[in-house]
């Protein structure tokens, strides 16, 4: 039987990891928690989890994913808002179908709880395109100090986020968040400053592609070998996000579509 004692206190993007894991705990207990009735109880002074023993009911993992964010995709999806509401829209832009992300000193994200097979599909690529970074060359936009590596800077025009979770408890997780940066160069990573176990990555840097729509490639299973040290076989869900609610940051960004291939050219098939 589920008892969940407690719930974790987030405040921030990073603690995420506690999120996906509980929406992925949730998805697959509704009938234990319902036994169990009012078992979700939010303690701000705890972050502990009563042990659970629960076979995984979450959907196996599916053949090579292609995501187009049209307006019946994201029905799919999931908010999870951290400081107000970034505004996600799905439009036509250049052409193409698009999530339109808006930040007002806001910060909130969109997931897709889906369980990825690295092991036949661990290429990821998307294409994004930026308004504006956060920060010019000095920093003079920002402040010095508000750095991307603190709490007081950790906000970024563009992420992609992937979450790996290997078993019962939050503490388990790890993921790796994918950003665009205004000031680090690409190939820099770093631990999120609120949640050590999701690692920040830069893949795009700085205001020269601004307005253009950049394709980023990433093999997943080797980035969790370099940054964490652990062979992911599976991912457990992956999340969209532009925020600016450190820095009190104005932006719009745009992604085109996300998809994991066995790195060939045409092998995706639709989300189901």
């Amino acid at each position: 039987m589920l008892c969940l004692r407690s719930v974790e206190s987030i405040c921030r993007f990073g603690d995420l990891l506690f999120s996906f894991w509980r929406v992925l705990l949730l998805a697959g207990c509704v009938t234990v928690l319902t036994a169990c009735g009012n078992s979700l109880i939010q303690n701000t002074q705890s972050t502990e989890y009563e042990p659970v023993v629960e076979s995984d009911t979450s959907p196996e993992p599916a053949q090579p994913i292609a995501v187009e964010f049209t307006e019946a995709e994201l029905l799919q999806w999931e908010e999870r808002s951290f400081a107000g509401h970034t505004q996600y829209t799905a439009i036509i832009e250049d052409d193409r179908s698009a999530l339109k992300a808006t930040t007002n000193a806001t910060a909130s994200l969109l997931f897709r709880r889906q369980r990825v097979d690295l092991t036949a599909t661990p290429t990821l690529e998307w294409s994004w395109k930026i308004s504006d970074i956060f920060a010019n060359a000095t920093g003079s936009t920002i402040g010095d100090n508000a750095h991307e590596r603190t709490r007081s800077g950790d906000d970024f025009p563009a992420r992609i986020y992937v979450v790996y979770q290997p078993g019962i408890l939050p503490s388990e997780a790890r993921a790796i968040n994918y950003v665009w940066s205004s000031r680090e160069p690409v190939g820099e990573h770093w631990p999120n400053p609120f949640q050590a176990n999701a690692k920040m990555l830069v893949v795009e840097s700085g205001a020269e592609r601004i307005g253009q729509w950049i394709t980023i490639t990433r093999d997943v299973r080797d980035d969790f070998k370099r940054l964490h040290g652990i062979d992911a076989d599976t991912l457990h869900g992956f999340a969209v996000m532009v925020d600016g609610d450190n820095t009190g940051s104005v932006t719009t960004s745009w992604f085109d579509y996300l998809k994991f291939t066995n790195g060939v050219t045409g092998n995706t098939a639709a989300l189901q």
